[in-house]
């Protein structure tokens, strides 16, 4: 009688029984060897964008909001100025086009506050998140103007949803 196996239809040997029981580790560690090594074939994916991706974008961003968040403070320190404004509008332009993919993924780390809705909502007629809410206005002057008092704690948010984000690419790129 020929027994067969749950594992790929291999026959069950009537002799020599024993033998194939006792290769049933090597299969398993062979089956796992595959895995790990097709696993490491192909880079890991969120989407249809790679784990080294994601930092790569996330990386860029960071440089960016870190130069829009100096400007803000040093503009809420020595008040705003042609050359800072100048600034402003280059930053808050790329940020207008480069956000959007981001906060896809990065809006599941944010703590969120009805403030960063409320004040743009108020003022320009759309709602935001924190971090839209740090370059929503269209000048320079007119977001020092329009900060409410939590800049600072949006600031502290959002870089930590930033942080938050780069843990979870780190431990999927591991």
């Amino acid at each position: 009688m020929n027994h067969v196996s749950q594992h790929q239809g291999e026959p069950i040997p009537t002799q020599g029984t024993w033998t194939w029981f006792l290769s049933i580790p090597r299969r398993v560690v062979n089956i796992a060897l595959d895995k790990r090594k097709t696993a490491t074939d192909h880079p890991v994916r969120i989407g249809e964008v790679t784990v080294r991706e994601r930092q790569e974008q996330l990386a860029e961003f960071y440089n960016r909001y870190e130069d829009l968040v100096d400007l803000l403070c040093d503009s809420a320190q020595y008040g705003p100025n042609a050359h800072l404004e100048e600034k402003y509008q280059a930053i808050r332009s790329w940020m207008q086009r480069n956000y959007g993919s981001l906060s896809q993924v990065v809006i599941a780390y944010l703590d969120i506050e009805v403030a960063d809705t409320k004040m743009p909502m108020d003022l320009y007629g759309r709602s935001t998140d924190a971090f839209e809410a740090l370059y929503a206005a269209p000048t320079l002057q007119e977001q020092l103007r329009s900060d409410d008092g939590s800049m600072i704690g949006r600031i502290m948010r959002t870089r930590e949803a930033l942080n938050r984000y780069a843990e979870q690419l780190r431990r999927l790129a591991a």
